[in-house]
């Protein structure tokens, strides 16, 4: 049976890693994560992620850094504070499952694929994203990395 279910906020995030300078990682977080999560393994078709993160809550551990991310230039927080992802098909992947959906960056919309394993009331996903597909950050690729690796970690009760 299909249910929905609460996402605990305070634990629930989007972790991602970037290079800097072809060779630093810069590692951070996106909480304030909220939504509906309607999941049940025996009944994918009816099975539903519609989910977001607060672009004010960014942390680098740089303050500065956060700071930047949200202006215009990267993530302009101003008008569009919630990056979201809304799935239209949820699927068995070998032992685990695949959620495809629309990903909305900076008022941007493009279909992603989001493998996921569900353990313990933790759904936890894995992505790697272009960046530039989202017009998010102006800085050339060799200064700022194109790819970020995102692992979402959403921790239901």
């Amino acid at each position: 049976m299909v249910t929905t279910q609460t996402i605990n906020t305070t634990d629930s995030l989007a972790n991602f890693q970037i290079k800097m300078l072809s060779f630093k990682k810069v590692n951070g977080t996106i909480g304030g994560m909220q939504g509906q999560i309607n999941f049940d393994p025996q009944n994918l078709e009816a099975s539903s992620f519609d989910v977001s993160v607060a672009l004010a809550t960014i942390n680098t551990e740089v303050a500065k850094r956060d700071e930047h991310l949200q202006q215009a230039d990267f993530f302009d927080a101003a008008n569009h504070p919630r990056i979201s992802f809304k799935s239209t098909k949820i699927t068995v992947l070998g032992s685990n499952y695949q959620a495809i959906g629309k990903l909305t960056v900076r008022g941007i919309a493009k279909e992603v694929t989001i493998p996921f394993k569900c353990a313990n009331n933790r759904f936890e996903g894995t992505l790697e994203l272009n960046r530039a597909d989202f017009k998010v950050g102006k800085v050339p690729g060799f200064i700022v990395g194109k790819k970020v690796a995102v692992t979402i970690s959403c921790i239901v009760e």
